[in-house]
């Protein structure tokens, strides 16, 4: 089918190549990438790009984040058996990150024709290795989630973000961002994912206790009633089926699980943990047999993953300025 056609590793040299002449000088890591992609350990950096970020020009903000995502979309979903334009799909949920750092620095302007031009870019690399018509579907999903994280942030904090953005909420929306990208990882999500895909006239109210019944089975704790935000959000993306709807919920667990993290740490490490352990330790492997993706994802990886959010977590307690 569509969803498990064979591409060679020429593909993926091909396509790694063209991104990275559309991002230079940004992304400087191709060769890191295009090893793992050939099932060689991963040789990149995982650094914690923080610090550098709060001292970026608005241009910086943008473009560095770019760069180190969608490196990191590249090496994740490389391999010779991958779903159609694997790594442009993760391209585009990688721009929520630039779009949380450019609208901390007042930039939203910038951020909303860097989303037009990449949405648009993504669709061209798509239909080039696909051969699909994508009918702007990434266009859509940026501009989809652009709204949302707006939503997002005006739900925690009661206003909407701007210039001149404390520090800890800087560092807040990092955390939440990363832990919302790793709990999409699990099969938790694919859970989800498959429930509202095989369900489509199943109503909002019924998927999101579904999801939570979902949540509690994976992690052992309570997911809170979705807020406003959620349903918000829901009302943004009627059309996309169930994706962004499970995209959603999956970020509230990550929202929940950094509130927690601020009166409970080892209580809320613990239970990241288990949304990193599921399926017998191997969160992807599950993600990998049901889509036919090759399982490239090691256990190191996971390891160093978790230690970065907690590296992170430790700078995020509101009173407690970053390093």
């Amino acid at each position: 089918s569509e969803w498990q056609r064979d591409y060679s590793y020429t593909d993926f040299l091909t396509v790694a190549g063209q991104l990275k002449r559309y991002l230079a000088p940004y992304y400087a890591d191709v060769t890191a990438v295009t090893n793992y992609l050939a099932g060689k350990p991963y040789t990149g950096d995982v650094e914690n790009l923080l610090p550098g970020f709060l001292a970026m020009n608005p241009s910086e903000v943008i473009a560095e984040p770019m760069r180190y995502m969608i490196g990191h979309g590249l090496a994740v979903y490389g391999g010779e058996q991958s779903y159609p334009g694997g790594a442009f799909s993760e391209i585009m949920p990688s721009y929520n990150e630039v779009g949380i750092y450019a609208r901390y620095t007042g930039t939203l302007d910038i951020f909303t024709s860097l989303y037009h031009e990449l949405g648009h870019a993504a669709n061209q690399y798509w239909s080039q290795y696909t051969g699909l018509d994508t009918n702007d579907f990434q266009l859509e999903i940026a501009e989809t989630q652009s709204q949302a994280l707006q939503l997002l942030y005006a739900d925690w904090f009661g206003r909407l973000p701007g210039g001149n953005t404390p520090v800890e909420e800087v560092v807040a929306l990092e955390v939440c961002s990363r832990i919302g990208a790793y709990v999409m990882d699990t099969a938790y999500t694919t859970e989800l994912e498959h429930l509202i895909y095989n369900n489509h006239d199943l109503d909002y109210d019924t998927a999101c206790r579904q999801a939570q019944e979902l949540y509690t089975a994976y992690t052992g704790c309570e997911l809170p009633a979705p807020n406003a935000w959620v349903v918000g959000f829901a009302g943004l993306t009627a059309d996309h089926e169930g994706y962004l709807l499970a995209y959603t919920i999956s970020n509230l667990c990550a929202f929940e699980l950094y509130k927690e993290y601020l009166t409970d740490p080892g209580a809320a490490l613990a239970k990241f943990d288990r949304l990193l352990k599921v399926d017998n330790g191997s969160t992807y492997g599950k993600v990998a047999t049901e889509f036919g993706f090759n399982h490239i994802y090691e256990e190191s990886y996971y390891k160093e993953l978790a230690e970065l959010l907690e590296e992170i977590m430790a700078t995020a307690a509101p009173g407690v300025s970053s390093k």
